[in-house]
């Protein structure tokens, strides 16, 4: 029994991209392939794949192995090994190593085994995409709705320990309900005969870590940064075997090392930065919105690369910058943490580098703006009709 189902994975969801819809229930978007601008009013059929997230051939060892090599990962301690296989178990939806049954009747035991029975196919990792996207929506509305940056909250065992142990509960909540979902009519007492091997640790909300981990997440999840898994067995060819795959390490990448890199951007005084657009213009964003401003994609694996520094819109009037150096704009409020862009050559450059970090489509509220755009910035591109 597949815990997953969803087939029709969104890299850039609905709920965002509505930001960017116009009165009249719009999108405009520029096609860089063919050079061609486009309005839709159905969100179903953008930034979007068929299986993008399915999980083929089941995360190993291997795996695991060529991640760490590749990202420079160390599972140094016992907490992080324990989490890097709760994940792989997880991602491939195999639980039977994490249950034990507490019954001597082997009808019951052979039947709870044959729901943990790990399926050809693994879809479970849009459901670790959707608990980043239900913790990400309410900060995204608030901010929106007060124009107005969330205050920063620390946790006292700090981002790290937070996100390992948000991620557990919510893995250990849906292996049992794989487990109990039509058992507890063949079993009333169901409940009692299942034991996790590790308490479910609770933990307080914490919007800011949220919102931080998720501009991460937005820039990984993407069709764009997925290929780079190709990308990269080309480029290094003797790193991978027959037991090696390379969409694998990505997925990798996109749920562990992205909380790796949380903790190091908390540790470097990375803050998040609301930019508030007073101008005419807007916004855009585009199938790759959360971007490094320093360069190429490459450098978005880690902070401790020189110059890191994302920038992400939420819509056509506010965006977020995720930075360690926002007091050198003169308009920087340290209070209230947000900086006021009154100047339209400002927008042109965040516009600018959506554009071109973007990997075909460019998305925004405004055709004429979106075409004065590409006139203006891109005089080598011949539209066509």
């Amino acid at each position: 029994m597949q815990l997953c189902n969803t087939k029709r994975n969104h890299f850039v969801p609905k709920f965002y991209l509505k930001n960017f819809i116009n009165k009249d229930n719009k999108i405009f978007f520029f096609d860089r392939l063919k050079n061609k601008f486009h309005d839709i009013s159905n969100l179903d059929n953008i930034a979007c794949g068929n299986n993008l997230y399915t999980i083929k051939n089941k995360i190993n060892q291997a795996d695991i192995d060529l991640f760490c090599n590749v990202f420079k990962v160390f599972i140094d301690t016992e907490e992080k090994n324990f989490f890097i296989n709760l994940l792989k178990f997880f991602l491939n939806d195999d639980f039977t190593k994490l249950f034990k049954f507490n019954t001597k009747n082997k009808k019951i035991q052979n039947f709870l085994c044959a729901i943990l029975k790990s399926p050809d196919l693994s879809r479970n990792q849009e459901l670790l995409f959707s608990l980043y996207e239900n913790n990400f929506i309410p900060v995204m509305k608030q901010i929106i709705e007060n124009e107005k940056m969330i205050p920063m909250q620390k946790n006292k065992d700090g981002i790290l320990v937070y996100l390992f142990d948000k991620l557990i509960s919510f893995i250990f909540k849906n292996m049992e309900q794989k487990l109990l979902q039509n058992t507890e009519k063949f079993d009333p007492n169901i409940r009692k005969k299942i034991e996790p091997l590790k308490a479910i640790n609770s933990y307080s909300q914490n919007s800011y870590y949220d919102l931080l981990h998720y501009i991460l997440i937005q820039c990984f999840r993407t069709k764009k940064t997925k290929d780079l898994a190709e990308k990269l067995k080309l480029a290094r060819p003797s790193l991978f075997t027959t037991d090696t795959s390379a969409q694998n390490v990505m997925f990798l990448l996109i749920h562990y090392q992205t909380l790796n890199m949380t903790e190091k951007l908390v540790q470097q005084n990375y803050q998040i930065v609301l930019l508030k657009n007073s101008t005419k213009k807007s916004f855009f964003t585009s199938d790759f919105p959360s971007v490094n401003t320093h360069g190429e994609i490459i450098k978005i694996f880690g902070p401790e690369n020189i110059g890191f520094e994302m920038f992400f819109p939420l819509s056509p009037k506010l965006a977020l910058l995720l930075t360690n150096t926002p007091a050198i704009d003169k308009n920087y409020n340290k209070e209230k943490s947000e900086i006021v862009i009154d100047d339209e050559a400002q927008i042109d450059y965040w516009n600018k580098l959506i554009f071109d970090m973007s990997e075909r489509f460019i998305y925004s509220s405004s055709l004429e703006e979106l075409e004065l755009f590409i006139e203006k910035n891109c005089p080598y591109i011949k539209i066509k009709n």
